[in-house]
């Protein structure tokens, strides 16, 4: 009996329905087999798509970038990756034709020190009445040459640069040739004959030769206060203490004189025979 109901059950399983076209167990494993395909297809879509990702992502390359030997932007194109070549052409031929230029200035270049000529530019102009003159013993110009050839200088910039030198010196001797007259001015109308009578005094208190003590005194006698100085001194060792020297008259023309307009007039030569008029006994040095 339990074999037959087995067997019936197992029968049973295989007996159609009325209703239905495929008994119960068939619709079951064909309801099974349509979600395994229908899984299946979708695990095979979702692959194949993913694999048709993976080959647009590896045709999109990805664009150059300036290389490391182009230092400067500018000539590289972004947009398109790739150099601009005819700004990177026009920058090439700026720079040859500057270094160009810059050897041919070194040619052209004094090759030494001493090459450098000491003279003005041409469009040096001095204040009228004044000329200039390079002192060639002066010890500046060839430290001046030496420094012009050690950072390339050319010649013409050489010359502006001794140009300025000289503007220099012409202004300060303007500035003491100026404060000079305004010294003079303060010795009266007869200041040439004073300053000259100071400067006899020292010659003839000189027993040099070459009367170089004088010449030394005769050189700080810059105002007007160093003349009116020695003009006590020189009446003291006149008068040996006997009288008084009054400078209020000295302005006026003592006699036997000659007019400061008339002593200018006279050559070295005739000042000197001038000179020589009046008693010099006291300027001698006691023997």
């Amino acid at each position: 009996m339990a074999d037959e109901a087995t067997q019936g059950q197992t029968q049973g399983t295989e007996v159609k329905s009325p209703l239905s076209s495929q008994s119960q167990p068939q619709g079951q494993s064909g309801g099974q087999q349509g979600a395994t395909q229908q899984g299946q297809s979708g695990s095979d879509q979702s692959t194949s798509g993913g694999s048709q990702g993976q080959t647009q992502t590896q045709g999109q390359t990805q664009k150059p970038t300036a290389p490391d030997w182009l230092p400067d932007a500018t000539f590289w194109d972004a947009e398109k990756g790739e150099l601009k070549g005819k700004d990177l052409g026009s920058r090439f031929t700026e720079m040859a034709t500057r270094i160009a230029a810059e050897d041919v200035r070194k040619g052209s270049l004094p090759q030494a020190p001493e090459a450098y000529k000491i003279e003005l530019p041409a469009d040096f102009k001095a204040p009228a009445g004044v000329e200039f003159k390079f002192d060639a013993n002066d010890p500046i110009l060839p430290q001046a040459q030496a420094w012009a050839h050690s950072v390339g200088m050319t010649q013409e910039q050489f010359a502006k640069g001794l140009g300025l030198f000289a503007a220099a010196k012409v202004g300060e001797q303007s500035r003491i040739d100026a404060a000079r007259a305004a010294e003079v001015a303060k010795l009266g109308p007869n200041a040439s004959s004073r300053v000259d009578s100071v400067v006899n005094w020292m010659k003839a208190m000189d027993s040099s030769a070459n009367k170089a003590d004088a010449a030394a005194l005769a050189g700080m006698l810059v105002t007007s206060r160093h003349i009116e100085a020695f003009e006590r001194l020189i009446t003291k060792f006149s008068n040996q203490g006997t009288a008084t020297f009054d400078n209020r008259h000295r302005d006026r023309q003592p006699q036997g004189t000659v007019s400061d307009a008339e002593y200018e007039k006279m050559s070295p030569a005739q000042k000197l025979d001038y000179s020589r008029q009046f008693d010099q006994s006291q300027f001698q040095k006691a023997s």
